[in-house]
């Protein structure tokens, strides 16, 4: 109750530079009615996260996760006056606010256009305007006609992909995952692809997520009766907006039932794989291997599976001004940590120890990742020039924390600025299910 006055002074003077979007809640939107909520009602509840009784903080931090992903940036940052309990309480409520805000994120974007004799950039345009997801025309960097193309669209909140996959099949073009862009790109496909380019059968839309059969071969050793592998090679596909730390293919979430009824073994039920994303491609390939069925089997009934998919939850900034003499510094945002040891002048060099520590990571930390290597830093002068580190080395891991030291060779005075770091708040494993029928067996 001691904090009391002193938080609602706090928030009254926070909230008014803070709050400017509105959120809506969760369970109004499932009901099909939106509510808009106010400032006013934020700020109270903010406000009851230190009430004395711990029935009213903990349905007040209840209600504000309840409210939905958009109330986060209407939560106060806390300040020194601020008691414990309440910033214990606001890690909590933007900790889960940010982990339904990836899981949300996995959902498909939906596009609905009614164009007649549109030109492609036009499509492309609105199509990123209602997606986020950024498209490019990228034929004349192939050497092929860029013609100018029209094209007559009809589609109602359809799902990204399965509207990509039908602008693309009007317009004879297909993806390109590597054109080195935060998008996809389009080329003209060949002209002697077979039609139609998207078969029900081979591709399965999951969410943002886009998985194709593309090969399936069989081999058999000649010296062993029930020798022989039969393999599936995939291509997974997401929304470019997503940016997945890895994917992860295990067997034992994979199920396979041929023309005959019998199930198709595993060739190995423990085999897990471990698929980074390539660069700024927003594509993986994944290769399922099957012992071969009798050779009476015409195709694979059905195929099941799931892919496990590592999310950032939220890219969070950390800012820390006070470089010299302060010793040991410490932020924490909702499932992150990071600290960093004073900072250390080694004769044209600056060098900064930092600790980045999770709770709950899975297993995005173990010792052969290095996403974390592409997490943006840099040293912040006051005129805004920023100098990024020369050297990142990394001195320890473990399975929820790992240590970086950072060398910089900053111009001026670099006690007065200002260390800037950038780190997902949140890692989540989110599941994509994928099945297919009817694919022929070689």
């Amino acid at each position: 109750m001691r904090h009391a006055g002193r938080l609602r002074s706090f928030v009254g003077l926070s909230l008014v530079a803070i709050l400017s979007l509105q959120a809506v809640s969760f369970a109004q939107r499932a009901r099909g009615a939106e509510v808009v909520e106010t400032d006013e009602t934020i700020a109270e509840l903010v406000r009851e996260l230190d009430a004395p009784q711990k029935a009213r903080r903990e349905e007040a931090e209840r209600k504000l996760i309840a409210i939905g992903p958009s109330v986060v940036e209407r939560l106060p940052k806390p300040g020194p006056s601020v008691s414990a309990e309440v910033v214990g309480r606001l890690n909590r409520v933007r900790a889960a606010l940010y982990r339904a805000r990836a899981e949300a994120s996995v959902h498909a974007s939906t596009i609905t256009l009614a164009v007649k004799d549109a030109s492609l950039a036009q499509v492309f345009a609105e199509i990123e305007k209602q997606t986020g997801n950024h498209l490019v025309d990228f034929r004349r960097q192939f050497g092929q006609q860029a013609a100018d193309l029209r094209l007559t669209l009809d589609m109602a909140k359809q799902p990204f992909w399965k509207a990509l996959d039908a602008v693309a099949e009007q317009a004879g073009m297909e993806v390109y995952h590597f054109a080195g862009e935060d998008g996809l790109a389009l080329v003209a496909a060949p002209q002697d692809k077979a039609k139609p380019r998207v078969s029900p059968h081979t591709v399965s839309y999951s969410e943002a997520f886009r998985i194709e059969a593309r090969r399936v071969t069989a081999s058999r050793n000649p010296a062993v009766a029930d020798g022989g592998e039969l393999r599936v090679e995939l291509e997974v596909a997401w929304e470019p907006r997503l940016k997945p730390l890895f994917l992860t293919s295990k067997m034992s979430k994979v199920a396979a039932i041929d023309d005959r009824g019998e199930p198709i073994a595993p060739g190995n039920a423990e085999l897990a794989t471990e698929i980074p994303p390539q660069g700024k491609a927003c594509r993986a390939e994944i290769a399922l291997s099957f012992k071969s069925p009798p050779r009476s089997a015409q195709a694979i009934k059905t195929l099941r599976g799931t892919l496990d998919v590592l999310l950032p939850a939220e890219l969070h900034t950390f800012r820390f001004t006070k470089l010299n003499d302060a010793g040991r510094q410490e932020q924490r945002a909702a499932a992150v940590t990071v600290a960093i040891e004073e900072p250390r002048k080694n004769n044209d060099l600056v060098q900064i120890a930092l600790a980045l520590k999770y709770e709950n990571p899975a297993n995005a930390l173990e010792s052969h990742r290095a996403w974390f290597y592409k997490n943006p830093c840099y040293l912040e002068a006051a005129d805004g020039t920023k100098t990024p580190p020369g050297t990142i080395e990394l001195t320890r891991q473990s399975n929820d924390e790992l240590m970086l030291n950072l060398l910089f060779a900053p111009d001026g005075d670099w006690t007065r600025q200002t260390f800037v770091y950038q780190t997902p708040a949140d890692i989540v494993v989110l599941p994509v299910v994928y099945e297919f029928s009817d694919l022929p067996l070689p």
